[in-house]
């Protein structure tokens, strides 16, 4: 009986040996895919070489932002109401819903190509107006602060959040200034994509009594961002950004009014700021070049 089981079998083993033989040439394809599949990795291999050299590359060069913000005074109206002016200016920059919002809060915004500076150049010389320059250069800035109008003692601001609600708050010993923030538009070279939001900067005081009863005095400064009237939107490099007074700003309480006018011994200014950024590629390791502010009358 159990010689008839090893006959058996050694009978099945023989029967099975071709398919090994065959299975054998495919192991020898499989072999060669895998020799293949090696040719495949030493490819990658080239490609991730190719994108270190890329990303080395990358590396040694980054874009830098240089941006220009003219701060203008001037009488009223010499802009804000200047038609002639604005039908040069592209108003659709900002999103509709931003615009109407700005101009209820007192605000204009626009872009205008470089090749209109001639023309902003020669009202300016039609009109007295005092000048400040100041050139901010880096990777991206970060809430650089634009002083408009300053040491108030008092003062109320009332304005339309994004609900088209009307809000007001009172403020003490306060100064109020545009924040600025700017940095290269993500995946598109050549635009700087710049935001601004008004900031009121309060003072508030109050006493405090160490244990031995003794009165001191504490100064605190509370700055406040006014988000619901924040602006963004990307410039191009051949472009320059406006902001000015709308038509609401004569509105004594808006923050048209608080930000972009000033008051005279006899008679009222409007301030103008004129914006303009510039994307620059610099080899790694230049540092940004920053200019002094300067002022010319």
């Amino acid at each position: 009986m159990i010689n008839r089981r090893v006959i058996l079998l050694i009978a099945i083993l023989a029967a099975c040996m071709p398919g090994c033989a065959s299975t054998a040439g495919p192991a020898n394809t499989t072999q060669s895919a895998g020799d293949t599949g090696a040719s495949v990795r030493g490819f990658s291999d080239t490609g991730a070489t190719a994108s270190r050299t890329s990303a080395d590359a990358a590396s040694q060069t980054s874009i830098l932002v240089r941006v220009e913000v003219w701060h203008l005074i001037v009488p009223f109206g010499t802009l804000s109401r200047n038609a002639d002016f604005w039908k040069r200016i592209d108003e659709t920059c900002v999103d509709p819903a931003t615009a109407d919002l700005l101009q209820k809060n007192g605000m204009r915004v626009g872009q205008a190509p470089l090749v209109e500076w001639e023309f902003f150049r020669k009202i300016m010389e039609q009109n007295p107006a005092v000048a400040q320059q100041s050139v901010f250069s880096g990777a991206e800035g970060k809430q650089i602060e634009i002083e408009m109008n300053t040491n108030i003692d008092f003062q109320y601001i009332f304005f339309f959040d994004r609900n088209v609600q009307l809000a007001g708050r009172s403020y003490d010993r306060s100064d109020n200034i545009l924040g600025l923030s700017f940095k290269p538009t993500p995946r598109k070279f050549g635009a700087v994509r710049i935001a601004l939001c008004p900031i009121i900067r309060s003072q508030k005081k109050r006493l405090e009594f160490n244990p031995k009863n003794e009165e001191r005095e504490i100064v605190v400064v509370q700055p406040e961002r006014l988000f619901d009237c924040d602006l963004r939107t990307d410039v191009p490099a051949d472009r320059f950004f406006i902001v000015a007074p709308s038509s609401a700003a004569t509105f004594p309480l808006s923050i048209g009014r608080a930000l972009l006018m000033k008051d005279g011994e006899s008679e009222q200014f409007e301030q103008i700021l004129l914006i303009c950024p510039k994307p620059i590629r610099v080899e790694e390791g230049s540092p940004p070049v920053a200019v002094a502010p300067s002022s010319a009358k």
